[in-house]
């Protein structure tokens, strides 16, 4: 998993601990080990909100986008 956005409007009603707890089961019914995902450095609140679930950071990863962009982003696993 890459990203996973919820509309600021939205935020705060779980939606984000639902969709997570739904990929940790199919993960865990199909095998998988780990689930991994990027977040933005200076997404703090996401950044977290991940922690707390359980995920831990294990990289960063910095890549032009284009357009004058830069993904400046840590890697973050959660061990199922």
């Amino acid at each position: 998993m890459s990203k996973l956005y919820i509309l600021s409007s939205e935020r705060g009603r779980g939606l984000g601990k639902f969709a997570l707890a739904a990929l940790q089961d199919k993960a865990k019914r199909t095998n998988k080990r780990r689930i991994a995902l990027t977040v933005a450095k200076k997404n703090t609140g996401s950044i977290s909100a991940y922690e707390k679930i359980g995920f831990r950071k294990t990289g960063e990863v910095t890549a032009d986008i284009g357009g004058g962009y830069v993904m400046d982003d840590f890697e973050m696993e959660l061990e199922l």
